[in-house]
């Protein structure tokens, strides 16, 4: 029997990010529950792999129809990753997590920052640089006509806007 979603649930936003070594994967989607999985596991689908599922974040405190992004980077043997969504309240927030602590995903500096996103705005990337510094691009409810960006660098978050 087919799942009856929502009027206001319009599809999955979902990214994805290659580990160190080029094999694992890991896939962040909200699924039709508003919840937002995470699919990991190593090589092509075509390839037959094994991946595992998980809830990294309950429905109740995901807004419908999310941006998702995700970055990760090599630090020692791990791996460190940085999940960004929208809450219901409009609220960015940063998860983060290991490679070798799968299921673990405790909320990172950013949430704390309570940076206030467009109302059911779609806009959500990140990007990792060297430094290690994080940029993370939304639409500002204070500032919806132009992207603004969260750095992070030397663990303090500041924001700026794209003119």
């Amino acid at each position: 029997m087919p799942t009856t979603l929502a009027t206001n649930y319009l599809g999955s936003n979902a990214a994805a990010v290659l580990l160190t070594g080029g094999s694992a994967t890991r896939i962040y989607y909200q699924s039709a529950d508003g919840s937002i999985h995470e699919a990991a596991g190593t090589g092509a689908a075509v390839n037959n792999p094994v991946y595992t599922e998980c809830i990294v974040v309950a429905a109740e405190k995901v807004r419908i129809n999310t941006p998702i992004a995700v970055v990760a980077w090599p630090e020692g043997n791990t791996d460190q990753i940085r999940l960004y969504f929208i809450d219901k309240a409009s609220l960015l927030h940063e998860l983060c997590s290991t490679s070798d602590t799968p299921g673990t995903w405790p909320e990172d500096f950013l949430s704390s920052r309570k940076y206030e996103t467009a109302a059911n705005s779609g806009l959500l990337c990140a990007i990792f640089t060297t430094g290690p510094n994080i940029r993370v691009g939304y639409q500002s409810a204070a500032h919806p006509e132009v992207i603004t960006e969260a750095t992070n660098t030397s663990s303090a978050w500041n924001q700026g806007n794209f003119a």
